[in-house]
């Protein structure tokens, strides 16, 4: 039976996430922008997925603003290797919900 863990990442997970990216997104360079957002203040929410202590996904959530200045939510930025043309698909785009 598989071991399935979602855990908040550790800065020891950095070169596994940085591995995780180009598979993803084999025509986009995301690592610098996973980079900058892991060193965000205030912090961001990065969680890992593994699967037999092995790390097999990533998520990150930045703080934003949505609608009047006091209405403050987490929002999230989730890797895929989705197009906007790919109707099919049911994983969402990697474009960010808002911006921080």
């Amino acid at each position: 039976m598989e071991n399935i863990e979602i855990r908040e990442s550790r800065p020891d997970d950095l070169a596994a996430i940085e591995a995780l990216y180009p598979d993803a997104f084999p025509d986009e360079d995301l690592l610098p922008l996973v980079k900058d957002l892991l060193q965000e203040t205030p912090p961001v929410l990065s969680l890992v997925s593994t699967i037999d202590a092995v790390l097999v996904g990533h998520v990150i959530f930045t703080w934003c603003h949505v609608g009047s200045d006091t209405d403050t939510q987490h929002a999230p930025r989730l890797p895929s290797p989705r197009r906007d043309n790919d109707e099919e698909s049911v994983v969402p785009s990697s474009r960010p919900v808002c911006s921080p």
